[in-house]
């Protein structure tokens, strides 16, 4: 991270799932000049930054306060907010909280780097697709794009602002498949539809699936957080994927989990399960070709799978 030359890293969400990875692989380049901004809640959150080396945690409401107090320290901003929000449920939600925050604050946020050259980082969900996912991030066809969840449309509206201000030589997004692993599960009915498989599979021995069976493409947190870290690592920009680039469906899920607790594999099928919650679906996306030409190579999903056992 000698590019950094000690200046601040802020993680925007960082006590989440993606947040809290890439404070610990920056903490094993020796590097700590971090600041953590999130709401921890009354949840469990807070654990994911155990173990975590930064200079300073503060709650979302100090974060222009403090860029105006010190944003001349400040090399790049990561924004994974929609990341680290703690909610039972990923389509119940309060919808101005997520305008406010992933859209209206990171507005903010953008203006500020790009006054202050300051780099830019947001991660957005493959949600932002809707059910037709394209396979490239073609910049000229965002405004044909349907999210279907709160979270998935602000995030969308951010990324069509960025691209109305030209601002892609100073910002990069990254577009994300279906994220998974147990650092999530403290949003309980919010978290990944894999970690609530591992948690049903893992307390009752079955589960229920759907019919038809759910097929999308899934990728571990801690790929995700490498991908970020070798963003800032090359200073790369622009809008990509960050995906494995294979589907698998939930089924296929369920045999793995159950192999790794060696029980016997038992699935009740129904038209409407309770679990899981939604994802997104049709298949996978083309991972990125500038991150693979950086050496960028997600793990496969039994490993991912197996970190819910470690």
């Amino acid at each position: 991270m000698r590019h950094l030359n000690h200046q601040m890293v802020v993680i925007v969400g960082g006590a989440g799932p993606i947040g809290s990875a890439l404070c610990r692989r920056l903490n094993r380049h020796s590097f700590s000049s971090i600041l953590i901004v999130d709401d921890l809640g009354g949840g469990d959150k807070w654990r994911n930054l155990v173990g975590c080396q930064f200079e300073e945690l503060i709650p979302l409401d100090e974060l222009l306060p403090w860029l105006q107090r010190r944003g001349q320290e400040t090399r790049v901003i990561v924004y994974l907010l929609g990341d680290s929000v703690e909610c039972s449920d990923p389509w119940v939600v309060d919808t101005t909280y997520f305008f406010r925050k992933e859209y209206h604050l990171a507005k903010e946020v953008v203006r500020f780097s790009i006054q202050h050259n300051v780099d830019f980082l947001f991660k957005s969900c493959v949600g932002t697709y809707g059910h037709t996912p394209s396979p490239h991030p073609d910049k000229d066809q965002l405004n044909s794009l349907k999210p279907e969840t709160p979270l998935a449309f602000a995030q969308h509206l951010l990324t069509l602002w960025i691209q109305q201000e030209n601002a892609w030589e100073q910002v990069t997004g990254l577009k994300c498949s279906n994220v998974f692993g147990p650092a999530d599960l403290y949003k309980k009915g919010g978290a990944s539809a894999v970690s609530q498989l591992a948690t049903t599979i893992r307390e009752y021995r079955s589960v229920s699936l759907p019919e038809r069976d759910i097929t999308a493409d899934w990728i571990h947190l801690e790929d995700v957080a490498e991908a970020i870290e070798l963003c800032l690592l090359h200073q790369v920009k622009g809008l990509h994927h960050v995906s494995r680039g294979t589907a698998h469906s939930l089924e296929e899920l369920a045999q793995e989990l159950f192999n790794n607790l060696e029980v016997p594999y038992q699935v009740e099928y129904q038209s409407m399960p309770l679990f899981p919650r939604p994802v997104a679906l049709n298949g996978s996306l083309f991972p990125s070709e500038r991150l693979s030409q950086l050496g960028w190579t997600p793990k496969s999903i039994c490993a991912g799978l197996q970190s819910y056992f470690a």
